[in-house]
């Protein structure tokens, strides 16, 4: 039921999370051995939903294939390398303040604080495969984010896109059906549910400078 109302809702939704869900369940794979046996009842699960689901929303899936379409505008905007780090005109308090950068955007904007409270993570967690696990989902997530072509600087609105030549991972994706009409800045809020787990368990652990950074991300 849950995949039928979100093919209604959003089926390039729901074709991402498939995608970045498979990204999490191979990387799982291959960092737990001793839950391959667990995971592959769980990927055995997915497709038994995923072919109910196709079933029911049979009629939807016909017009989809051989139906008329109009493909969307938005599929070029993706991020950039500052876009993660700066922060964009919409961050309120950082505008008040005249620290915004307006190339920036405010979808795949993670900010500098969070980019710290990660690494730290890593660093301290490193021998953690959770920490393994949440990372790669992370980058996984970032690195699609990006889109097909690398891109240094933000954009605006009138700007033209200011790629730098260098061919990205999504370039294998982008031409495959209900992916190539996704919008790779929207994948940020896969690498936000990422960080907000690394965040989460971080803070674990106490101590007020932890928190003190906590509550700068939040800011």
């Amino acid at each position: 039921a849950t995949v039928v109302a979100q093919y209604l809702i959003s089926n390039e939704l729901l074709a991402t999370s498939t995608l970045f869900g498979g990204v999490a369940l191979v990387a799982a794979y291959a960092i737990f051995a001793e839950r391959r046996r667990e995971l592959r009842r769980v990927a055995l699960l997915l497709v038994g939903c995923f072919v109910a689901a196709g079933v029911v929303l049979a009629p939807f899936l016909g017009y989809f294939v051989f139906g008329d379409h109009y493909p969307p505008g938005a599929t070029q905007f993706a991020a950039a390398l500052v876009n993660v780090a700066l922060p964009p005109d919409l961050t309120g308090l950082t505008h008040v303040l005249g620290l915004s950068y307006p190339r920036s955007s405010a979808q795949t904007y993670v900010g500098l604080p969070l980019i710290v409270l990660v690494a730290a993570f890593a660093w301290q967690r490193r021998n953690s495969r959770v920490a393994w696990l949440l990372l790669a989902c992370l980058a996984a997530a970032l690195i699609a984010s990006l889109g097909d072509e690398l891109a240094l600087r933000g954009r605006g609105l009138a700007d033209p896109f200011e790629g730098t030549g260098i061919p990205l991972p999504w370039a294998l994706f982008s031409g495959l059906p209900v992916l190539s009409h996704a919008t790779p800045g929207r994948f940020a809020m896969f690498v936000t549910l990422a960080a907000a787990l690394i965040a989460s368990l971080w803070l674990t652990r106490g101590g007020w400078l932890r928190w003190a950074l906590a509550a700068l991300v939040i800011v």
